[in-house]
This record gives structure tokens, C-alpha cells and sequence, in this order.
């Protein structure tokens, strides 16, 4: 019997499937996407060899069959651009090579430079343009001066490729020289400084090309772009010679604020050790106490407080001995943070005021609004939240007048915590999502991440305890990136009170207890104790009295000896002893709690200069509120 009829083909839409699945399965998916390119690219050399070529009278095109038997189909989308080059004219293949060392983008006055005739290759441009191997742009970069742009990237890399080592070389080096004075003339110079130092760099002209990539490194740190930066200078420090201290110092300084932009600190404190050693080699005591400053803001971010406060000190002594006032400005500030972190609260205000009246004498805006900043933070700290709101306010106009996103994202992220402790809180989130909003955009993850840990403790108090988990979630990730040991034991004992919010009394628990051994081991025993009086809350939520007893004598006993001044959460720590004393039936430990706590919580609020602020402090913080209640309650009792 014959065979039966071959099934019908699949439709055109099955059999496209089936052909891309077969070519991803021999790997060669990657050829298929650029199909349709290579297709054009084909009939363009088709086009070039008169094979298809248009008709003037009927406006159609007509294939010439004689010619087509001796097309040479090539097999890749590499070897049909090749082929499409080799055809050209002599005068047109070198315009072309010549436009590929420009880049992509190239103008017409560059060509001429290149060429060496005095004149635009103007008859060479409109030929290939005629070809569509290369495209006029309507606007150009430089006034009066015609841009072209290669149609395709890999045409612009092929024709590169077929430019002999030697004439590429020249040709980059002609092509930064026009640049730098084309971007010279039309004011752009700074855009193109990278440009200009990789055809330097292509040239081998190692020094120029080093000192362009530092001015293009500087340029985007200033503009906010880390990333590029770091690429800026690495390049710069790996064509440097040893012996180039100075240059060397500027590119070593200014990888080690964008490491601290990036939250690299494991390469930051090696760029640290590395400016100590070079400014002991340049023996300049300015240079030296620059590098101390840096490699001391390195060790506080990692919570060494100890180790920070000590090389602060020697940043201090080189300042003065160089008389460098900015530096000991600077210093002093950070120096404020430092102290209370360690509770030397007293030092910690001297500090700061010393460091506030240098700024403000030197009239220099930059340090003045870092300063600023610093002492907010301490006052906050400390609880003086109106000098410390005063001090944000101002920074943050200035920050804002000067363009500084990044310097206004902190002063916004201070202030709304501050409003967290004056109980505003829609104030509070408004300012912190707008803090965090221009933190992630100028790409500061540090500061986006303690962003994120005030917007978190915003929710909580805001009664949005879900929110806040979700939140924490994201920057316990980027903190634990950062190696930020302070700042992820703060986002545990956030993460704790989140869930103690919502009765989730054993991940609440969980929490507490890892942010409390974080705090001892790193020597923050006031956020320790704060830690401390949440895992006693769980434990007498539970029912186990005996911990929650034990844990609380370790809170009070704190509370008695050093005071409350470096507890983030005093008034919830006097109340929870109260608590607890209470259920174990000590009524006079409880009664003692409790008069101590609403001593401090008036100490706290004389403080706050606003007469309504002072209120808001009093009545529309919870446990502000609740202890001014119990106290009331046990006074008349």
C-alpha cells in the first residue's frame, strides 16, 4: 500500500517555536536574536556589490541574477560586516577606521584633524551615509560641527579591529588632543574627562591619561556617582608611578570617600592604611591628620569606638601641628559622635560646641553643615531635641541651596527621627521617606540603610509594626554588606520591638537578645540596656518571672549607676523595671522605678525649648504618656 500523506505543516507561529527551540538547544540562541541584523546587513552587501540595485525609471529594485551566482554568502554577522568593509572604496574604508578610534559617536573636525588635509572628508561622510553604515545626527555636542554615529556597535568594532596597532595609537592620541580642545571651546570638558583619559590611556600616554581619570573621578564623586568614580580611580592609581606621591595622594583620598559612599569597608580600610602610610612617607602632618580622620570614621562605622576615639586623637594632634583648622574642625565633630558613643557625654558636648565655633569661624559651608549634622545628632542623642532640630533646620538649608542631596538626605533622616521622639509622627515619615527617596538616588548605601532603620522605627510608633518588619528585612541585608555591626544591632532591637508589637514574643525575643550581646561586645551599653529591658518584657510576657527578675536587676542596676543619658528608649526601660517589680510583688523596687523614670521624663522634656513641643514630648509619646499617668496615679495613691 502507498504511505500515508505527510502530516500538514505546523503553522507559521509553531514552526518559529520550534526553529528557536532547536537553535537554543545547539547554543546558538544568541545568533538567532540577531538574525534579522544580519539579514539587513546582507541585503545592504548585496546592495554595495550590484546584485540588488534600483531602477531610476520604475523607482523599484530589481535583482541581477548574473551577479547573484557569484555572491559569497558569508556565514556570521562578523565576516558580513567584514566583507561589506573590504568592498568599500580605498578613501571611504579609511574614513570609517579613522571613525572608529573616535568611538561610536565621532564629528566631522575630527575626522580633518585625523586626516591631516586641513579639509572634511565631507564626500566620504555622505557615501557611507548613503550606504547606512553610518548615521547623521540632527543636534550635535559641539556647535558647528557635524556628529555622525556608527548604525550599528559591532560595524564601529570591526572597522576598529582592522586598524594596525601603531596607527591606532597615533590616532588615539590625536583624537584626545582635538577633544580636549573642542570640549575646552564649548565649556564641556569636565563630561568628557574620561573619554579623553581612556584615548590617552589607548595612546599610551600613561600621564596624561592618568591625571584626565582623576579629574573624571573627582567630577563624578561630586556628581554623586560612586560607582564611576571608583572605575576613575583605579585606572588613575594603576597607571601612577610609585613615585608620584601627590597625585597618588588625591586618587587614594578620593577612592576612600567613594568606598565609604559604596559601604566597601573592608577595601576602605585598607585605602586607609594606605594614605597613613603615604602622608608618613610625604611627612606632611596635614596630609597625615587627613588620613588618621578617615581611618578613624572607618573604625567607628564598624562599632571599635575605643580604637576610633584613639586614632581621632592623633588626627587632632597632626592638625594642629600643621595648623590646619579644617581638618581639626572636622575632627572635633566626628570626635562628639565618638565620645557618646562610649557615654562621655560631657566631652561629647564640648566637642561638639568646639567643633561648631571652628566651623563657624572659618566660614567654609562644607565643614560648617558636617559639623552641624554631627552636633544635631549628639543633641539628639543626648535629648536636647530642639537644639538638635535647630541645628538640622539649618543644615538642611543649606545643604539645599548648595545642591547637596546627599547632605540633605542625613539632615532629613536626624530630623524625622527627632520627630519620632516628639511624638510627630506623620511628620517623622514624611521627612524619612523623602530622606530615603534621595538617599537611594544618589546611591549612599550607608546612609540609605540608617534611613531605612528610622523609617522603621517610624512605623512602629505609627502602629504599622508589619511595615516596619518589611522594611528591616531589606536593610538588615544591606547592613550586614556594610559589615555595620552598630547599625545591624540597632535594626535587631527595631526588629524586636516591631514584633513585640504584633505578639510575636519569641522572634521578639530572638532579636532582643542578638542585639544585645552586639551592643556589649562592641562597648554601647546604654543600646545594651535598652536590648536588656525588651528581652525582660518577653520573659514576663511569658510567664518565666524568675528571667524577666534577673534581667531586670541588670536594667536597673544600670539605669542607677550610669544613668539613662545613652539609652535609646530611657523612659520604656524605667517602666518595664516598674513592671516587673510590680508582678513580683516589690512595691517599693516599683514605686522607686517609677518616681526615678518621671524624674528623668521631666528632665528630658525641660530640655525641649518649644513650650509645644515640649507638650507633644509629654502627651502623644506612648510611654511618655503611660509613666506620667502611673506616676500620677501612684503619687496620690
Amino acid at each position: 500500500p502507498p504511505p500515508p500523506p505527510p502530516p500538514p505543516p505546523p503553522p507559521f507561529s509553531s514552526r518559529r517555536r520550534h526553529t528557536r527551540s532547536c537553535l537554543k538547544s545547539r547554543g546558538l540562541g544568541v545568533v538567532y536574536k540577531r538574525q534579522p541584523f544580519y539579514l539587513e546587513e546582507l541585503v545592504e552587501m548585496a546592495i554595495d556589490q550590484s546584485v540588488i540595485r534600483r531602477d531610476g525609471k520604475t523607482a523599484t529594485w530589481r535583482l541581477d541574477r548574473d551577479r547573484l551566482d557569484s555572491l559569497r554568502v558569508p556565514p556570521t554577522l562578523t565576516s558580513v560586516l567584514q566583507a561589506r568593509l573590504d568592498s568599500l572604496p580605498l578613501a571611504e574604508k579609511l574614513v570609517l577606521r579613522q571613525a572608529s578610534v573616535i568611538g561610536r559617536v565621532f564629528w566631522s573636525a575630527a575626522l580633518e584633524a585625523l586626516q591631516g588635509t586641513g579639509e572634511v572628508p565631507s564626500a566620504e561622510l555622505a557615501a557611507l551615509s548613503r550606504r547606512v553604515i553610518i548615521r547623521p545626527h540632527e543636534k550635535s555636542t559641539f556647535s558647528g560641527i557635524d556628529e555622525y554615529a556608527f548604525k550599528h556597535g559591532l560595524m564601529r568594532d570591526v572597522a576598529y579591529e582592522m586598524v594596525v596597532m601603531r596607527t591606532r595609537r597615533a590616532y588615539h592620541g590625536q583624537v584626545a588632543e582635538w577633544l580636549v580642545d573642542a570640549t575646552r571651546a564649548s565649556g564641556r570638558t569636565g563630561e568628557y574627562s574620561g573619554i579623553i583619559a581612556e584615548h590617552y590611556e589607548r595612546a599610551e600616554e600613561r600621564d596624561s591619561a592618568a591625571d584626565w581619570y582623576l579629574r573624571a573621578g573627582e567630577r563624578a564623586k561630586a556628581q554623586g556617582a560612586p560607582l564611576e568614580a571608583r572605575k576613575f580611580f583605579d585606572r588613575t592609581l594603576h597607571l601612577l608611578p610609585a613615585g608620584d606621591g601627590d597625585r597618588r595622594w588625591q586618587a587614594l583620598l578620593g577612592r576612600d570617600e567613594v568606598l565609604a559612599t559604596l559601604g566597601d569597608s573592608e577595601a576602605r580600610a585598607e585605602d586607609d592604611a594606605g594614605l597613613v602610610a603615604l602622608a608618613q612617607q610625604l611627612k606632611d602632618d596635614g596630609k597625615l591628620a587627613e588620613a588618621y580622620r578617615h581611618q578613624a570614621n572607618t573604625l567607628g562605622m564598624l562599632g571599635q569606638y575605643h580604637e576610633a576615639l584613639q586614632t581621632y586623637e592623633k588626627a587632632l594632634a597632626a592638625a594642629r601641628r600643621a595648623g590646619n583648622r579644617r581638618i581639626e574642625a572636622l575632627t572635633l565633630g566626628m570626635t562628639a559622635l565618638c565620645l557618646a558613643r562610649l557615654d562621655r557625654m560631657e566631652a561629647a558636648a564640648a566637642s561638639a560646641e568646639a567643633a561648631l565655633a571652628q566651623a563657624r569661624a572659618l566660614e567654609d559651608e562644607n565643614v560648617l553643615v558636617r559639623n552641624l549634622t554631627n552636633a544635631a545628632v549628639f543633641y539628639g542623642d543626648y535629648g536636647d531635641l530642639a537644639r538638635g532640630t535647630e541645628l538640622l533646620d539649618e543644615q538642611i538649608a543649606i545643604n539645599h541651596r548648595l545642591g547637596n542631596r546627599l547632605g540633605e538626605a542625613i539632615g532629613l533622616s536626624n530630623v524625622g527621627y527627632n520627630y519620632i521622639q516628639l511624638g510627630r509622627y506623620d511628620r517623622a515619615i514624611d521627612a524619612l521617606e523623602h530622606s530615603l527617596e534621595l538617599s537611594v538616588t544618589v546611591g549612599h548605601r550607608q546612609y540609605a540603610a540608617y534611613g531605612r532603620l528610622n523609617l522603621a522605627l517610624g512605623y512602629i510608633y505609627h502602629g504599622e509594626p508589619d511595615t516596619a518588619q518589611q522594611v528591616l528585612g531589606d536593610c538588615m541585608a544591606s547592613l550586614e554588606a556594610l559589615h555595620d555591626r552598630f547599625g545591624q544591632a540597632a535594626c535587631q532591637l527595631y526588629s524586636g520591638l516591631a514584633q513585640e508589637s504584633c505578639g510575636e514574643l519569641a522572634g521578639a525575643e530572638a532579636c532582643f537578645a542578638r542585639a544585645a550581646e552586639t551592643f556589649r561586645e562592641i562597648g554601647v551599653h546604654g543600646s545594651a540596656g535598652d536590648a536588656r529591658a525588651g528581652l525582660a518584657r518577653c520573659a514576663m510576657a511569658q510567664g518565666h518571672l524568675d528571667a524577666a527578675g534577673q534581667l531586670t536587676e541588670e536594667v536597673w542596676g544600670h539605669l542607677r549607676a550610669d544613668g539613662s543619658s545613652a539609652m535609646e528608649f530611657p523612659v520604656v526601660a524605667y517602666l518595664t523595671c516598674a513592671d516587673v517589680f510590680q508582678a513580683a510583688g516589690r512595691r517599693k523596687a516599683a514605686h522607686q522605678a517609677l518616681e526615678a523614670g518621671y524624674q528623668e521624663l521631666v528632665h528630658r522634656a525641660n530640655r525641649v525649648g518649644d513650650a509645644e513641643w515640649r507638650r507633644s514630648f509629654l502627651e502623644q509619646v506612648p510611654e511618655h504618656r503611660r509613666l506620667a499617668k502611673r506616676w500620677q496615679l501612684e503619687s496620690t495613691a
